[in-house]
């Protein structure tokens, strides 16, 4: 391992940690937002924190030994988008069972909010998108 290997990998672990903190805790309030939204619930905070960042660890757990796979097998980018769409709907099947178990609701409620969330997600996108779009064709 060469002197700049344990810099990458300390940098790696970091941005891991922080990505799942702050991470977590906007997941937390869309989380809170979908399950208003889609089943009139209202889960306490510091369980939607919890249940967020479990969901983030496990696809973590999972999505980093296939992305190492994939990287080392030299596929390019073909390789990589069908790994992300391979990973798209396991990854929220996994959110859905973490909400349905740490919530004590039926799977089907669990996919509901989870379909929600990425609604609100996807609707902050746009938002953001096109945000940043006018900002950047403003002063044209």
């Amino acid at each position: 391992m060469g002197p700049g290997a344990s810099g990458f990998i300390g940098g790696l672990l970091f941005g891991l940690v922080f990505s799942a903190l702050i991470g977590s805790l906007i997941g937390s309030i869309i989380l809170r937002a979908a399950a208003k939204w889609a089943e009139n619930l209202d889960f306490p905070f510091g369980e939607a924190y919890a249940t967020v960042l479990f969901t983030f660890l496990i696809n973590i757990a999972i999505g980093m030994p296939i992305g190492f796979i994939v990287g080392a097998s030299g596929g390019g980018k073909s390789a990589e988008l069908a790994m992300q769409a391979f990973l798209l709907p396991v990854g929220f099947l996994v959110q859905s069972g973490m909400i349905s178990s740490r919530h004590n609701l039926p799977f089907a409620k669990g996919l509901k909010i989870a379909g929600f969330m990425y609604l609100i997600s996807l609707l902050i996108g746009v938002v953001l998108g096109g945000v940043a779009f006018a900002l950047l064709y403003a002063g044209r």
